[in-house]
């Protein structure tokens, strides 16, 4: 394990080992699950969201770990949604996301962005 922090609600999040690390959190009271996947050379984080289960129907849009944002030192987001293929500037999350906390259901706070600016940064293939 290279590192391991803990948010002022208590959640954890640890980064593993290897290239790239893999990022896992630890949700108050629960199992750690894998998250996502981190490359400090590129400074690129990796996601995969599945539409079924992670999009915000109210918000029109996929949430995202703003401890993330404060623990590494992101300059791309490459995610994955189902099939599609988004290659994100950090700084997209910074001027259009918008925060929400879903404490009281366990999330840690995340910031939201909306489907129409992910898709404007689609690509073929990852």
């Amino acid at each position: 394990m290279i590192y391991e922090h803990q948010d002022r609600y208590g959640n954890k999040f640890y980064l593993i080992t290897g290239k790239p690390a893999e990022v896992k959190l630890q949700l108050k009271g629960k199992r750690p699950k894998s998250i996502a996947k981190y490359d400090f050379d590129s400074k690129t984080l990796w996601l995969k969201r599945n539409s079924a289960r992670h999009y915000h129907y109210v918000s029109k849009s996929y949430g995202f770990s703003s401890e993330l944002f404060n623990l590494l030192d992101i300059e791309y987001v490459n995610l994955q949604v189902d099939s599609e293929f988004f290659a994100i500037p950090r700084q997209v999350f910074a001027n259009m996301g918008k925060y929400l906390n879903f404490q009281a259901q366990g999330y840690e706070l995340q910031v939201f962005l909306k489907v129409e600016i992910i898709r404007k940064y689609a690509v073929l293939g990852l």
